[in-house]
């Protein structure tokens, strides 16, 4: 069976999305055996989200404001800040379970897979004409450049 890790999945979300999965982590860890000290506490990481509740409230009331979108984009950096160490917690009390993770509330993060099965290739060189072909070993490699910073690699070639 393959570790599973966490995926905290709130980078590049709107503050009602972040606020939503908080409250979804919130609701399935309270009362959970696996997560009985969780580090940061949930009552901690409760109200890091009710103050962000309460500051979208304000400023979408308030149609904006300079000093209200600041405070309220603090209040989301503090509730991510705390998501990223719970998440933490939950990977170190998990040990690679995914059911352990799930039930936490937090999302699996995806297996690494090959993007493809490539099959061994079958090459044969061939160097001559007509009858006189002889079968060898293509050896293809390339050197550094030193100071370069891109440059197309040089193919040497021969046949053993």
């Amino acid at each position: 069976m393959e570790r599973r890790f966490v995926k905290i999945g709130m980078s590049k979300q709107s503050v009602s999305t972040i606020i939503l999965k908080a409250s979804a982590i919130v609701k399935k860890m309270t009362g959970d055996a696996n997560f009985s000290t969780s580090n940061p506490d949930l009552v901690t990481y409760d109200t890091a989200i009710v103050d962000l509740i309460s500051l979208q409230t304000q400023l979408q009331g308030a149609g904006g404001g300079t000093d209200l979108t600041a405070a309220r984009n603090t209040a989301s950096e503090k509730l991510q800040n705390l998501t990223r160490q719970l998440a933490a917690y939950v990977d170190n009390i998990a040990d690679g379970n995914g059911a352990i993770i799930l039930s936490s509330g937090f999302e699996l993060r995806n297996l690494s897979s090959p993007v493809g099965f490539l099959s061994p290739p079958r090459l044969k060189v061939a160097s001559g004409e007509g009858r006189e072909v002889q079968v060898g070993v293509l050896r293809a490699y390339h050197t550094d450049v030193k100071g370069r910073q891109a440059h197309l690699p040089h193919l040497k070639s021969g046949i053993r």
